[in-house]
């Protein structure tokens, strides 16, 4: 799959094979110019012939590569999230679902009407991810049982996604 689960994305099997400034990779099996003890049972398909973005290493960045410049050992890649499903309790969900299984509209995560709350000015949200702020996306910032979002319908306040499906 072209994406990742999770943050970590040890999961993650794509063909992504660009670090973020897009320097040329160093294929896993070649020790040159950077030896490496990366295990073969940190690649999901067990295949290391390739130069595409991994995380054996449980990075909690995410995938990275090696690259072939003698003084940058790695970069991190720029997978992004599936964002068709939501994993245990979709706290790193970054789906675009914006109503509720009622069909309420969510309400922007930058707005305070008809609901004021603190989530996109405070430090939880933005190491969250608030860059996800401006928009009224379903997101899990409180660690609830699932994504939620506030509801554009005055008389209630929030409402659970649960229209999200389970990866």
């Amino acid at each position: 799959t072209e994406c990742k689960i999770t943050q970590k994305g040890v999961e993650y099997n794509g063909t992504l094979n660009k670090t973020l400034s897009g320097r040329t990779r160093q294929r896993w099996d070649s020790q040159t110019p950077h030896a490496h003890s990366s295990p073969e049972y940190g690649f999901p398909n067990g295949f290391t012939s390739h130069s595409f973005c991994r995380n054996p290493g449980n990075d909690p960045n995410g995938p990275w590569c090696l690259t072939t410049d003698p003084d940058v050992r790695y970069e991190y890649c720029d997978v992004k999230f599936c964002a068709s499903c939501a994993r245990d309790q979709g706290f790193e969900y970054r789906g675009k679902l914006q109503y509720t299984p009622n069909g309420v509209i969510c309400q922007r995560w930058d707005k305070q009407s008809p609901h004021g709350h603190a989530y996109f000015t405070s430090d939880k949200w933005i190491s969250y991810g608030g860059r996800y702020g401006h928009e009224n996306y379903c997101r899990n910032p409180s660690a609830a049982g699932a994504p939620w979002c506030y509801t554009m319908a005055a008389a209630t306040r929030y409402e659970y996604c649960t229209n999200i499906p389970v990866c």
